[in-house]
């Protein structure tokens, strides 16, 4: 009997406290007043002990493998994890290491040492400031430095280098930048006229005209050739006798070239010096800007003017510079000269 009655009084207190899922929304009910005491006793309880210490889970404190190398050239800068002949390694970073260059170091957990990795002859590019793993399997690592210096004269563009590793049986992938292109200096070919519409006199000023423009224009990435023209076109010198010889030596050809006289072909000297001065024969660059100018403009029963314009519209870095005097127009800006010669 005193089993059913605790299970009788038991089904009471159930059906008053709980709450079924179908039943209807029913008052929370108050603790038991006799189980007030018992709480606050083992909160008081609680509080006596104090909160219990928090804990990392995925971080060994105890028996930690310590791997020590240069502070002074931010060794441990970039740590990644990497798998390698079922074996685990950390690969360490030390950007500064090499005067700049950067170094980095595999490290065996087994062995608790680290050894340089060896590295393809490297520039000063900091290798190891950026560092990353394959996060799924853990077998390829990538490291770079931002600091590959390329130069262009006075300028200094920076890109970066990265090294890639499958594996320590082989060496690393190097991916390098295409790198951007150098256009540094200036060919520059004079063409004057020779003809007999220039005076004697007015012959002399002119070729000390271009003797000044001459000493104006020296300089490391300059080179310069000058071009006669009238009923014939020669090489007064070319951009190699430039370089060969010197400044104050093809100055002394200039005022030395006599008056040929004729008459004036302007667009036949165009073509001339298109085809035949700017050419690596005759020592002209490539890779740089090209400059013509010429003194003078006079209409040329040889050549049209179109074909001397679409003859230099074949070297795309060419520019012109026309002057003839008292014609030069003037707005700078403005191409061509007053002179007008059938198209």
């Amino acid at each position: 009997m005193a089993v059913k009655g605790a299970v009788k009084e038991g089904k009471e207190m159930s059906e008053k406290y709980v709450t079924h899922p179908h039943a209807a929304p029913r008052e929370v009910m108050a603790p038991d007043p006799e189980l007030r005491p018992l709480l606050v006793a083992l909160l008081t309880l609680n509080l006596l002990r104090g909160l219990a210490p928090s804990q990392a889970f995925s971080i060994e404190t105890h028996n930690a493998t310590v791997f020590e190398g240069d502070a002074d050239v931010q060794f441990g800068y970039r740590v990644v994890q990497m798998r390698s002949n079922d074996s685990s390694w950390l690969v360490v970073s030390a950007p500064l290491a090499g005067n700049g260059t950067g170094a980095l170091y595999r490290c065996s957990y087994h062995a608790e040492t680290c050894q340089p990795i060896p590295l393809p002859d490297t520039p000063l590019v900091s290798l190891g400031l950026a560092l990353a793993s394959d996060e799924i399997s853990g077998s390829r690592v990538i490291a770079c430095g931002p600091r590959l210096q390329q130069r262009c004269e006075e300028n200094v563009y920076l890109q970066g280098l990265c090294y890639v590793w499958g594996g320590w049986e082989s060496p690393p992938r190097v991916l390098r930048p295409a790198g951007q292109e150098c256009i540094s200096g200036v060919d520059v070919a004079i063409l004057y006229d020779d003809s007999l519409s220039i005076q004697p006199n007015d012959f002399t000023l002119m070729k000390q005209f271009i003797g000044k423009l001459l000493r104006a224009l020296a300089g490391p990435r300059v080179q310069i050739a000058v071009v006669q023209f009238s009923s014939y076109i020669n090489h007064v010198f070319t951009f190699a006798d430039y370089v060969a010889k010197g400044l104050e030596a093809v100055e002394q050809d200039l005022m030395a070239f006599p008056h040929l006289k004729g008459n004036t072909h302007t667009p036949s000297a165009i073509l001339f010096t298109v085809k035949q001065t700017f050419t690596p024969e005759h020592g002209a660059r490539s890779h740089i800007n090209s400059s013509c100018s010429r003194p003078g403009a006079s209409c040329s029963p040889k050549l049209r003017r179109r074909s001397g314009v679409q003859a230099g519209s074949e070297l795309p870095r060419l520019r012109t510079a026309p002057g003839s005097g008292r014609h030069v127009p003037a707005d700078p800006g403005r191409e061509g000269v007053s002179t007008r010669c059938p198209e």
